[in-house]
């Protein structure tokens, strides 16, 4: 069988496309159908009415009028094709956004004279097109594109919860140390509140070596103050991490919402993908 301009696109498509030439072509056949009619009103209206022989004034003004007849009617037959042609291309485009696919209008391609010869060679037997039946279920556009969507927000819901499970590891690595060091700096303080009272009831031989004593462990809780007091300084860190944390929470409970509503069943979230706030 010999290959058309249609060759390769699947049979619904071949269908559509069948289906608007059927349409155009009868439209075309009206147009000329009323053409017809033009030329049979200006004949009987400027010749026939008139007795012959024809004067050069009357052939003129049968011309003149013939010729204003045909400019309106096929002005106004080429308007309602263009128009026709432009809620097509409105409707198609408007679907095509829609669907999150964005299409573009390319002139060039139905200004090709070659393609447009391959055109005018279809053959439309008797304006029908019946397409093969499908072998198998086959999807609509709008369930694969719902299916993309719904893929590309499981994607990213994994995603945002990994990045939440890394930062709840560092949250409480840090709530970890801060702890640690607060539990640090008051045994300290304990071990200096008991030194002072030793050395308050302790004798003046023994005062000098407590004093030293006092001193050292002085100097160490001092250190550790200073130790806290710039992990405290740089829990900016900390606080980024509790800040993009609870950004990753929003983020996942939009994305359960966009899946609910894209038919995702909420028994696909798993116990570890629920993040504690």
């Amino acid at each position: 069988m010999s290959r058309d301009i249609l060759s390769g696109l699947p049979d619904a498509t071949r269908g559509e496309i069948i289906s608007f030439m059927t349409f155009f072509k009868g439209e075309r056949a009206r147009t000329l159908e009323a053409l017809d009619g033009d030329f049979e009103d200006c004949l009987e209206d400027r010749i026939r009415g008139v007795d012959p022989p024809f004067s050069l004034e009357d052939v003129t003004s049968a011309v003149d009028h013939l010729q204003v007849v045909v400019k309106d009617g096929v002005e106004r037959d080429l308007k309602k094709i263009v128009n026709m042609n432009v809620l097509l291309l409105k409707n198609l485009l408007a679907t095509a956004q829609q669907r999150g696919v964005r299409l573009r209008v390319d002139t060039s391609v139905i200004e090709d004279e070659a393609l447009l010869r391959q055109v005018d060679a279809l053959k439309l037997t008797g304006g029908s097109f019946s397409p093969a039946e499908p072998k198998g279920p086959s999807a609509s556009f709008d369930d694969l594109t719902s299916k993309e969507e719904q893929k590309a927000l499981e994607r990213t819901n994994d995603r945002l919860v990994q990045d939440n499970t890394t930062l709840q590891k560092d949250l409480r690595r840090l709530q970890a140390q801060s702890e640690q060091a607060a539990r640090d700096q008051a045994d300290l303080a304990d071990e200096v509140r008991r030194l002072r009272k030793e050395l308050r009831a302790s004798s003046r031989s023994q005062a000098e070596a407590k004093d030293d004593e006092v001193e050292r462990l002085s100097s160490r809780l001092r250190d550790a103050e200073d130790g806290l007091e710039a992990k405290l300084t740089s829990s900016r860190q900390f606080s980024d991490l509790k800040r993009q944390l609870q950004k990753k929470n929003e983020l996942v409970s939009d994305l359960r919402a966009r899946l609910r509503r894209a038919g995702l069943d909420d028994d696909a979230l798993t116990a570890d993908d629920r993040v504690r706030r």
